[in-house]
C-alpha cells in the first residue's frame, strides 16, 4: 500500500511518500507536489500508484478531482506525517 501525508499543514506542497507493507514502512521518500494544480497533483499521485493521502483540509475542487482519479482521501489530518501515519496503521487516527 502507498500512503501520502501531507508535510505542510494547510497547504498540500510537500508530502511524504511511504510504501507499507503489513503494517511496516518499506520505503519513506519527502516529495515536493508537482506544479501545475489539481491534474498534476492527480498524475503525480497516480504515477506513485499512491492508494490513500491523509492531509490537512484541501479544497472541494481538488478533492473531487483526487476521488475522481481513484485516490483515497483522510483530510482534516495535520502534524508529523511519520506519527500521523503511525496513527492510522495503529487505528487510532482520529477524523
Amino acid at each position: 500500500m502507498i500512503i501520502a501525508v501531507s508535510n505542510s499543514g494547510d497547504e498540500l506542497s510537500s508530502f511524504v511518500y511511504f510504501r507499507v507493507e503489513r503494517n511496516e514502512v518499506k520505503e519513506r521518500e519527502e516529495v515536493r507536489s508537482a506544479p501545475g494544480g489539481c491534474d498534476a497533483l492527480l498524475k503525480q499521485l497516480v504515477n506513485l500508484e499512491c492508494d490513500l493521502l491523509i492531509c490537512s483540509r484541501i479544497p472541494r475542487e481538488l478533492e473531487n478531482t483526487l476521488n475522481e482519479g481513484g485516490i483515497n482521501l483522510i483530510t482534516g489530518i495535520a502534524g508529523n506525517p511519520d506519527a500521523v501515519l503511525k496513527s492510522y496503521l495503529n487505528g487510532t487516527l482520529e477524523f
